[in-house]
């Protein structure tokens, strides 16, 4: 996360000052935490859906033991 902060700043305060937009642009926070809700969704659905792709196979021919 450090490295994409100062990845970040190093490219996008140069980018933010070229548009005319000011060294630190507005903070736009339904944007910012939609962002990071939809990079969280991104990584947690797939996730969770391969955490065990083969439990209900297993529990389908699963034979009883005794």
């Amino acid at each position: 996360m450090a490295l994409a902060a100062v990845t970040a700043v190093t490219c996008l305060v140069p980018l933010s000052v070229v548009l005319k937009a000011g060294a630190v642009p507005g903070f736009d926070v339904p944007w910012t935490v939609g962002v990071i809700l939809a990079s969280a969704l991104a990584v947690a659905v797939p996730s969770a859906m391969t955490a065990h792709p083969l439990s209900g196979v297993q529990e389908q021919f699963a034979r009883g033991v005794a």
